[in-house]
């Protein structure tokens, strides 16, 4: 079975919203039928929110994540209209047998996207790590590692 890293650039999660751009731009029909496939391995089962979850971050870093929201409210980029939204629609669709609705799906996407800013490698948690940081004046190496592993 292949791993999703064979289609992806650099065989990586995309880690900037132009390499996203990039990469979305430049799907062709048989790399997106080969990403369903890969993608419908990864997580198994009928919890939506968990195999959202997986599947986005097996594909974007949270960096690239917090850029986003479905709709693009509050200044960040639309989601739903990338092709990589509809790859993702489809794998869950084709994992769950059509078990949810398209709203739905969207939905455990948004909220995806809404938590990122907060987890490790998103805009808001490296932020707040960095302050707390300089407000103890101490390095924390097991922070700085968290903060590694999702770029």
């Amino acid at each position: 079975m292949e791993s999703i890293e064979v289609v992806l650039p650099e065989g990586r999660k995309l880690e900037s919203t132009d390499a996203l751009q990039k990469f979305d731009e430049h799907l062709n029909v048989n790399t997106r039928k080969r990403m369903v496939r890969i993608l419908q391995s990864i997580e198994g089962g009928s919890n939506l929110p968990k195999i959202c979850r997986a599947i986005m971050r097996s594909l974007l870093t949270n960096k690239v994540m917090s850029m986003y929201s479905v709709v693009g409210q509050k200044g960040k980029l639309p989601f739903k209209n990338l092709e990589i939204a509809k790859i993702i629609m489809r794998t869950i669709k084709k994992s769950t047998l059509d078990k949810f609705k398209e709203n739905e799906i969207f939905y455990e996407i948004g909220e995806v996207l809404s938590n990122a800013p907060n987890q490790p490698g998103g805009i808001n948690y490296e932020r707040r790590h960095r302050a707390r940081r300089e407000r103890s004046g101490t390095q924390h190496p097991r922070m700085d590692e968290e903060e590694e592993s999702d770029h």
